[in-house]
């Protein structure tokens, strides 16, 4: 009976260890080729202690060559190439090169490696006959046909590859799904990082530079000429020796896009956490040139609303700010706070030293910090105001059905505001519209990749208005419409506001939004290192840019230092005074 048992467990192990070898081979099966190059898995073995203009210029012709064939050479875009993997093998050869001429001959007779066929799949075909959406990406890459720049064979092989479309892309770097119009970096490997490999420091440069070149819909309007910044940015790459500077190299990089939908965030938390783990308990608005405190935490003692900051920690706020900057793409110089606002309230520990002004009087105080940034609570709720001739929303505090049940209240008052300083907890930009825009009208245009041609978007618009939502009917409200807006409405806000806007009762009252719009993409680098990016583009309904930029009021106003003091929100007083005088 024994003798019977070992021979069957015996056959079962065999059988197990068969199963296990099956599943091996079937899932190398099914690994793309590229995937099968492991050679730089682990790193590579690239060092540069100093590197010269020479170099500079032969790394910044690469990175563009390299970055123009990775989205469309039809063996790279199949998953048979591993592309990272090519760039380590020709880097070395390019470093050593002494004058452009030789690096043209290098690249050429590393691309001559390559070769393709110059034709179109049938998908792509159907991508081409997509309109154009003029002056946004980077659709014509001028440069190859520049014989100053390139020469004559490695032109001709760009020139060549230009003509080539391909429109299934679920295996390339940057791949497309069916039904999905966004583009998805999820292909890109996530390497391991030494502090003195600059290959991979170098690959994580090149990858991001060509991302936003040719999948972003913003970089027409970076703050910094991008190929200047691809100039600059090698130099530094190359000077870092720890990952703490590579991160910030990559975050300074970014700022540079002035997109501030823009994030940088790596595995270190050293840009979540710059000044520290903990933070002052309390919310703080820019006026007037000052940071001024306009909430303070219901534990907190010492600080004041009214209370303009000066230091933290013995290092001033306005240092504090300009560091900050440097790191965060900050649309426009006066448009920052949103973007630094956590990082510019962090502490190193668990008391902070803050010196505030005070009634014209500098005081030095001793203040709590918790390991949970503060957050702004809205003292006003939603329902009536104004002894019930105005109702107020704000969406950030919308339940399923609340917004049905706020407008069935409201149905006969004078008139709503909707306080878009706040984040819509849910789109309301088409069940809102139904209520207070009485047509169908076209109200933003979404801007999105066209998979077939990197660097080039078309245009599909955005209409709102009584009849859309057809689950029911929806009673129109005639009163007036008030739409609160400032630095704070980012994103869904910003489309909100560009959908209820058409009402023609509407007027938007504050400052200018953030201009930071578009769903969210992420981009995997090398060291753990993650950006997240806007893959679509939000212009309005006459096709005008609205990232960076952002929305106009109707009627501008802005916060005073004067009326923080008195605890008054000057933005809602003129909402209220709006209505009940027109």
């Amino acid at each position: 009976m024994k003798k019977k048992k070992v021979i069957f467990l015996g056959v079962i192990g065999v059988s197990v260890v068969i199963l296990c070898i099956g599943l091996i081979l079937s899932q190398d099966k099914n690994k793309l080729e590229r995937d099968k190059d492991k050679e730089f898995a682990s790193g590579t073995d690239i060092k540069i202690e100093e590197i010269s203009s020479e170099q500079n210029n032969s790394l910044y012709k690469l990175c563009k060559v390299w970055g123009y064939i990775k989205y469309r050479h039809p063996d790279i875009v199949n998953g048979k190439i591993n592309w990272d993997a090519e760039l380590f093998r020709v880097m070395p050869e390019i470093l050593k090169s002494e004058n452009q001429e030789k690096t043209n001959k290098i690249v050429y007779d590393w691309l001559k490696r390559f070769p393709f066929e110059e034709k179109s799949d049938k998908k792509a075909e159907k991508y081409l006959t997509y309109p154009q959406k003029d002056n946004v990406g980077e659709p014509e890459s001028k440069w190859i046909y520049d014989e100053q720049f390139l020469d004559k064979d490695v032109g001709n092989y760009l020139q060549k590859l230009s003509k080539t479309f391909i429109g299934e892309r679920k295996n390339a770097y940057a791949s497309f799904y069916d039904n999905q119009p966004l583009t998805f970096f999820t292909n890109e490997k996530n390497y391991p990082l030494r502090e003195d490999d600059d290959g991979m420091k170098l690959l994580s440069l090149f990858r991001f530079w060509n991302i936003y070149e040719y999948y972003s819909p913003n970089v027409q309007i970076a703050r910094k000429d991008w190929d200047e910044v691809l100039k600059e940015e090698i130099h530094r790459m190359v000077q870092t020796k720890t990952y703490r500077e590579y991160a910030l190299v990559i975050a300074e990089m970014a700022a540079q896009t002035g997109d501030p939908h823009l994030e940088v965030i790596d595995n270190e938390d050293i840009l979540i956490n710059f000044y520290g783990k903990y933070y002052l308990q309390c919310e703080f608005m820019y006026v007037e040139n000052k940071v001024i405190i306009n909430q303070v935490g219901k534990d907190e003692k010492n600080l004041k609303v009214g209370d303009i900051l000066l230091s933290i920690d013995e290092i001033e706020l306005e240092k504090r700010i300009k560091e900050l900057k440097k790191y965060k793409a900050i649309p426009e110089e006066d448009k920052f706070v949103a973007k630094i606002k956590y990082q510019l309230m962090q502490t190193e520990g668990k008391t902070s030293e803050v010196i505030v002004l005070r009634d014209g009087e500098e005081k030095k105080l001793k203040v709590n910090t918790s390991e949970e940034p503060y957050m702004y609570e809205n003292p006003q709720k939603n329902g009536f105001i104004e002894e019930e001739k105005i109702g107020y929303i704000d969406p950030s505090d919308l339940k399923e059905g609340d917004l049905e049940k706020l407008m069935e209240k409201f149905a006969d008052i004078e008139g709503i505001i909707v306080d878009l300083r706040y984040y819509p907890s849910s789109v309301i930009a088409y069940s809102m519209a139904e209520y207070i825009n009485p047509e169908m009208e076209e109200v933003l245009q979404f801007v999105f990749p066209n998979p077939a041609v990197p660097g080039r978007y078309y245009a599909i618009p955005m209409s709102v208005g009584k009849g859309m939502m057809k689950d029911k009917e929806y009673p129109q409200y005639s009163g007036k419409v008030i739409l609160l807006m400032d630095e704070r409405s980012v994103s869904q806000s910003e489309t909100t506001i560009m959908s209820l806007r058409q009402s023609p009762n509407a007027v938007v009252i504050g400052s200018e939004s953030r201009g930071a719009n578009g769903d969210l993409v992420e981009v995997k680098l090398p060291g753990d290192l993650r950006i997240n990016m806007s893959g679509l583009g939000v212009y309005t309904a006459e096709g005008e840019q609205t990232q960076r930029v952002g929305l106009k009021p109707d009627i501008e106003i802005f916060p005073t230092i004067q009326g923080i003091k008195e605890g008054r929100d000057e933005l809602l007083e003129k909402g209220i005074e709006e209505i009940l005088n027109n």
